[in-house]
C-alpha cells in the first residue's frame, strides 16, 4: 500500500464526509517540512503513519509533538493498514489548560474499555505520559476494506468525546475545547491547497530516512528495556547508536560525537519517548536540548546556599571546587576531566570572577564582608599628602554586583530577503503591469532586448514572450523550476554555458527565458537582503562565593541585615524580592538569584563559633563524612585507568601517572602483567557497573582502608563521629610517608580531641604508639602532698621517627617499629 496514495483515499473518504455533514470536520497539515511538502496530514513517510484530529484542544508541554486525541493510520511492516485513535496527555501538567486536557482524557478512558468489538490498549502506569488507544482489532489490506469499520468507530467515540468536553467545561467554563468548526475547516484545506501549489512534486529519496528512523525506533524500545534489565553492559551502547545514524544522515558532527559522555545515556534513556521520530534530521537539537536541560536541572538541584560540614580531612574545600564548577560552568563534566585540568577549570573560572574564595575568621567584620568606610591616601599636585575616607565595597557585594551586570554579544543579523519574497513581488509587480496593460519587461543576456510577462497561470506559472515580436512564441515559466536553478545558481556569473547547465538542473526548456526570471529574482534578494550588527542581551551566568571555615567568624555580625536577604524567594527577580539601604552608601542593595554560597565547617573545632538559628535556616547541610573507601588499591586503580580510559598504556600523560601509583600501592608483578585482560573487562562491562576488579591482588602497602575504619570506629564510642579522622590524611601516602601524617596530623587530633588524656589515646592508637612512663622518685620536690601523685601513672609518645629509639614492648622481647605498631593497632599479631 503506497504512502501517498493511502493519505489521497483517506483525505477523498474524510471530504465525501464533510460535505455530506459540514460539521464532519478534521484536520489536515499546515506547514511544510522537508519530504512532507505535498502531504496531506500530520506524519511523514519514513515513519510510516499519519493522523487526523476532529477537535481543537490546545496542549503544549516539554516534548509535546501531537494532538490531545488523534485518528491514527499506520502502515505495518507487511504493508497492511492499522487504524486506531490514541489520546496522548502529560501526567505532569504545566498549565491548567493542560490539566484540563488530562482530566478530560481520564474522564473518557471508563467509558472506551467498555466498547465492544474494539481493542482497548493502555499505557503502563510507570510512563510519564498518560497513553491509551482504541484499536481497530484487524489489519487491512487497503482502506477501502476498512472504511466501514472506521466509520463504526467514529460513531462510537466522537459522541463520547463531545458529551465529555461538554461535562468538564460546566466544571471548568475556562476550557478551551471544541469540535472544529466549519470555518476552522475551509480555512486548513484552502491553506493546504496553497501549500501544495507552491511545492512542486519531487521525487525523494527516503531510504537514507527510512534507515535511519527504523534504527532509531528500535534502538529506543530494545535500549530502555536492556538498559533497565543491566545498565552495566549497554554503558557504550549510545555511542554505537550514534555511529549508525551519523553513517547513515551524517547528523552529527564527529567531533561532537566524541565529546558526548557516556554519562549521557542516563539522560538519553529517560528522553528518548520524548523524541519526536519526525524530526530526525534534528536528532543533534534534541540530544542537545537535554544536555542543556539535564545540566540546567544539575544547577537547580544546587541550593544557593549551602553548607558542607564534617570532621579535618573529609574534602571538605575539595568538593567546593567540584560543586563550584558544576555551578559556574555545567557543561564542564567533571568525569571526562583529570584533576589537573579541573584545577585549570577552576583558576580559569576564578580569573574571571566568576568563582571567589574567601575564609571566615575571629577578625572578619561586616565593613570587610559587605562594605565599610575606608582611609585613602590622597596626594595633590605639589606633592602634599592626606588622608581621606572613602566607602569601599567588601568581597560579598563586590560579586553581587559582578554576577548582575548585564551580558551582551553582537550578533550579525541578516533580514532575510527569501526566494519566495522575490517570487511574490515578482507576481505583484507583474500583475500590476498587466491590469495597466503595460507588461513587465525582463533583461536577457543580449543588451537592449528583453522578455515581457504576457500572462500568469491558474497555477501560477509566468508566460513571457520576445518584445520585439507580437507573433514570437509564448514560454512558460514556473516557480518549482525557477527554485531549482535559484539552489544552483544563487549567482548567475558563475555559469559559462547557459543552455547546457540549466539543462543539467531542470532539464530541456528555455535558458533565455529562465535566465531572465532567475536574473530578476537573485538581484531583488541581493539588493533586499540586510545585514547589521545587533547587540543582543545574554542570560545571566551563575556566580559563586566558597566561604571556607564559615563557622569560624561571627556570622550574624558579618552579614548583619544581609542574612535575609540571602534567602532564595528574597533574592532579586523572585516573586518577594527585597532590598535594604546599606549603611554606608545609602545605596538599595539585592542579592541576585544567580549567586551560589557554598561554605565549610569543621565539626571538630571547638574553637569556633556556634551557628545561630536564624543562620542555620538558611542554608542547606551536607555532611562530608571520611571515605575509606577512596583509600582502596583496587579502586583507586579502577579511578586511575577509567580517568584515563581513551589513552594508550605508554602515553606520556598515562603512563607516568600509572608508574606513581604503582610505586604507591607496591603493585605485584602479576597485577601488571594482567592488567590489560582486566582492563578489556573492565570497558566490556561498562563504568559503575561494578568494581573490585583487582581484590584478588596483594599489596605492599599498608591497608589504609581498614586503618581508617579502625581508627574512626574507636574514636566515635570515646566521642562521637564529629571528631572522627579524615581520608585526605592518607591520600597519597605510602608506607613511609605516612609516618609523618601520623606524627604531624593525626595525632595531633587525637591530642586534642582527648584533651591530651593519652589513655583514651592508647584505646585509639594501641600500645604500640603510647608507652607508660616511668615514674621517677625525685620528680617532686620533698613535700607531704606529694603522696598523691607520685604512684599516679602517665604515657608518652612513642615516636618512631627517632632514629635513636629502642622500644621494647613491655612484657616481651619483641623490638618495635612503626609497621609492628601499625599491627598493633589493627589487633593483628606482631612476630
Amino acid at each position: 500500500m503506497d504512502y501517498h496514495e493511502l493519505q489521497v483515499k483517506v483525505y477523498d473518504w474524510l471530504k465525501s464526509q464533510n460535505d455530506t455533514d459540514p460539521n464532519f470536520t478534521f484536520s489536515v497539515r499546515q506547514k511544510a517540512s522537508t519530504g512532507a511538502e505535498k502531504n496531506y496530514f500530520i506524519g511523514t513517510e519514513r515513519s510510516r503513519y499519519f493522523s487526523t484530529t476532529f477537535w481543537n484542544i490546545p496542549v503544549s508541554y516539554p516534548g509535546s509533538s501531537t494532538d490531545l486525541i488523534n485518528l491514527v493510520f499506520a502502515l505495518k511492516k507487511n504493508h497492511k493498514l492499522s487504524l486506531y485513535i490514541q489520546f496522548y496527555q502529560t501526567k505532569n501538567p504545566n498549565s491548567i489548560q493542560n490539566q484540563y486536557a488530562l482530566e478530560l482524557i481520564r474522564n473518557i478512558k471508563p467509558r472506551l474499555k467498555s466498547l465492544p468489538f474494539f481493542d482497548f490498549v493502555e499505557g503502563k502506569e510507570t510512563l510519564k505520559m498518560e497513553l491509551f488507544t482504541v484499536n481497530l482489532p484487524k489489519h487491512y489490506e487497503d482502506f477501502e476494506v476498512a472504511v466501514n469499520d472506521l466509520d463504526q468507530m467514529l460513531k462510537e467515540i466522537i459522541p463520547v468525546v463531545n458529551e465529555e468536553i461538554l461535562n468538564l467545561k460546566k466544571i471548568h467554563p475556562d476550557f478551551i475545547a471544541n469540535r472544529l468548526l466549519p470555518e476552522d475547516q475551509k480555512r486548513m484545506i484552502t491553506k493546504m491547497y496553497e501549500r501544495f501549489d507552491k511545492y512542486a512534486v519531487a521525487e525523494v529519496d527516503d531510504q537514507d530516512d527510512g534507515e535511519s528512523w527504523k534504527i532509531l525506533h528500535e534502538f529506543g524500545d530494545w535500549f530502555i528495556k536492556a538498559y533497565d534489565e543491566s545498565p552495566g553492559i549497554y554503558h557504550g551502547m549510545i555511542f554505537g547508536f550514534l555511529y549508525q545514524i551519523a553513517n547513515f544522515k551524517k547528523i552529527i558532527s564527529e567531533e561532537k560525537l566524541n565529546n558526548y559522555d557516556r554519562e549521557t545515556i542516563e539522560i538519553v534513556k529517560k528522553e528518548i519517548p520524548n523524541f519526536d521520530y519526525e524530526g530526525l534530521d534534528y536528532f543533534e537539537k534534541f540530544l542537545d536540548s537535554i544536555i542543556k536541560k539535564y545540566s540546567q536541572s544539575c544547577i537547580m538541584k544546587q541550593p544557593l546556599n549551602e553548607i558542607l560540614y564534617g570532621p579535618p580531612g573529609t574534602g571538605k574545600t575539595y568538593n567546593t571546587i567540584n560543586k563550584a564548577i558544576q555551578i559556574a560552568n555545567p557543561g564542564f563534566v567533571l568525569s571526562n576531566h583529570t584533576r589537573k585540568q579541573i584545577k585549570e577549570e577552576y583558576k580559569r573560572l576564578t580569573d574571571e570572577g566568576r568563582i571567589v574564595f574567601t575564609t571566615f575568621h575571629q577578625s572578619m567584620t561586616y565593613e570587610d564582608f559587605i562594605e565599610g568606610i575606608k582611609p585613602k591616601i590622597e596626594e595633590n599636585e605639589d606633592g602634599t599628602k592626606k588622608v581621606i575616607y572613602e566607602v569601599e565595597d567588601g568581597i560579598f557585594k563586590k560579586i553581587s554586583k559582578e554576577a548582575q551586570k548585564p551580558r551582551f554579544k553582537n550578533e550579525n543579523s541578516v533580514e532575510a530577503y527569501t526566494f519566495d519574497d522575490a517570487w511574490s513581488e515578482l507576481m505583484e509587480e507583474a500583475n500590476k503591469h498587466l491590469e495597466d496593460k503595460n507588461p513587465l519587461v525582463l533583461k536577457i543576456q543580449t543588451p537592449d532586448l528583453g522578455l515581457k510577462i504576457v500572462d500568469i497561470s491558474d497555477k501560477g506559472n509566468l508566460k513571457l514572450k520576445p518584445i520585439y515580436s507580437e507573433d514570437s512564441k509564448i514560454y512558460t515559466v514556473s516557480y518549482s523550476r525557477i527554485e531549482k536553478l535559484h539552489q544552483v545558481f544563487s549567482d548567475l556569473s558563475v555559469i559559462k554555458n547557459v543552455d547546457k547547465e540549466f539543462r543539467a538542473v531542470i532539464g530541456g526548456t528555455n535558458s533565455t527565458a529562465h535566465w531572465s526570471v532567475l536574473n530578476y529574482i537573485n538581484n531583488k534578494i541581493k539588493q533586499k537582503t540586510k545585514n547589521e550588527t545587533i547587540e543582543k542581551e545574554l542570560p545571566s551566568l551563575p556566580y559563586v562565593l566558597i566561604i571556607d571555615e564559615i563557622n569560624r567568624g561571627n556570622v550574624s555580625q558579618i552579614f548583619g541585615e544581609l542574612i535575609t536577604l540571602i534567602e532564595e524567594d528574597k533574592r532579586l527577580d523572585n516573586d518577594e524580592a527585597l532590598q535594604i539601604a546599606l549603611p554606608y552608601s545609602k545605596k538599595k542593595f539585592g542579592v541576585p538569584s544567580n549567586l551560589y554560597i557554598i561554605g565549610t565547617m569543621n565539626t571538630a573545632d571547638r574553637s569556633v563559633e556556634a551557628l545561630d538559628t536564624a543562620l542555620r535556616r538558611r542554608f542547606s547541610f551536607e555532611e562530608m563524612a571520611p571515605k575509606p573507601e577512596l583509600l582502596n588499591p583496587s579502586n583507586m586503580i579502577e579511578k586511575l585507568f577509567w580517568e584515563y580510559k581513551d589513552h594508550d598504556w605508554n602515553n606520556k600523560e598515562y603512563k607516568p601517572e600509572e608508574d606513581k601509583l604503582f610505586e604507591l600501592l607496591e603493585v605485584s608483578e602479576d597485577l601488571k602483567n594482567k592488567k590489560e585482560t582486566i582492563w578489556g573487562q573492565m570497558k566490556a562491562d561498562g563504568k559503575g557497573s561494578k568494581t573490585g576488579y583487582f581484590e584478588e591482588f596483594s599489596f605492599g602497602r599498608i591497608d589504609f582502608q581498614e586503618l581508617l575504619t579502625t581508627i574512626n570506629c574507636r574514636i566515635e564510642k570515646l566521642i562521637d563521629k564529629d571528631h572522627a579522622i579524615g581520608h585526605a590524611y592518607f591520600i597519597g601516602k605510602n608506607n613511609q610517608t605516612i609516618v609523618d601524617s601520623f606524627y604531624k596530623n593525626i595525632i595531633p587530633l587525637l591530642q586534642e580531641y582527648f584533651f591530651g588524656d593519652y589513655g583514651k589515646i592508647g584505646l585509639v592508637l594501641g600500645r604500640g604508639f603510647i608507652k607508660l612512663k616511668q615514674n621517677e622518685s625525685s620528680v617532686f620536690a620533698d613535700f607531704d602532698y606529694q603522696n598523691d601523685y607520685s604512684e599516679k601513672e602517665s604515657y608518652e609518645i612513642v615516636d618512631y621517627r627517632n632514629p635513636d629509639l629502642d622500644y621494647t614492648l613491655e612484657g616481651t622481647e619483641i623490638k618495635m617499629d612503626f609497621m609492628k605498631a601499625i599491627s598493633l593497632l589493627m589487633n593483628k599479631p606482631v612476630l
